[in-house]
């Protein structure tokens, strides 16, 4: 379906009920809530970096990696752009799309602390 004058295509959202459009705000609630903790726990070192890359649920997976570098503890967002470019991350990219070389290369420059 093409919708505007530049040729993009649109995705047209199906129409939710109220139920329905309510227990979706409530699972992203959940899930934001899950993924802050998540940021929280790496800030406090209370979880390491290899701890979530080793996840597999889809709040860890869907996780941006430059969020979960500015979520280190010294890391901000200058130095994690810079470090997804020394590592040939993509900007955008998710957990879920590191290869296992990224993977390990980011594990050995945040190793887990004793």
């Amino acid at each position: 379906m093409r919708g505007d004058t530049r040729g993009a295509l649109l995705m047209v959202l199906p129409e939710l009920s109220p139920a329905q459009r309510a227990e979706a705000l409530e699972k992203a609630a959940a899930v934001r809530k899950e993924r802050s903790a998540l940021m929280a726990g790496l800030k406090d070192r209370k979880v390491s970096l290899e701890d979530v890359l080793a996840r597999e649920d889809t709040v860890a997976t869907r996780t941006p990696v430059k969020r979960l570098l500015k979520s280190l503890p010294g890391i901000g967002a200058v130095r994690a752009g810079q470090l997804l470019e020394e590592l040939d991350i993509p900007e955008g990219r998710r957990v879920a799309g590191l290869g296992p070389r990224q993977r390990e290369q980011l594990v050995k420059l945040f190793p887990a602390s004793s």
